[in-house]
């Protein structure tokens, strides 16, 4: 993140780890925003995965 700080809780982003297999569900990407003033700001986007068995 460019010297920026960032809070996570067992997480790890996109552009600084190469995960494979259930690892993969961790990661964060990254991207720029904007916030409702119109300021420049990063969002972590995610997708949930749930492995449920029936």
């Amino acid at each position: 993140m460019d010297g920026e700080l960032v809070l996570t809780t067992q997480f790890y982003f996109a552009n600084e780890v190469i995960l494979e297999g259930e690892e993969a569900n961790l990661l964060v990407v990254i991207a720029p925003a904007e916030d409702d003033e119109g300021n420049p700001i990063w969002v972590g986007e995610r997708d949930i995965v749930l492995n449920i068995e029936h």
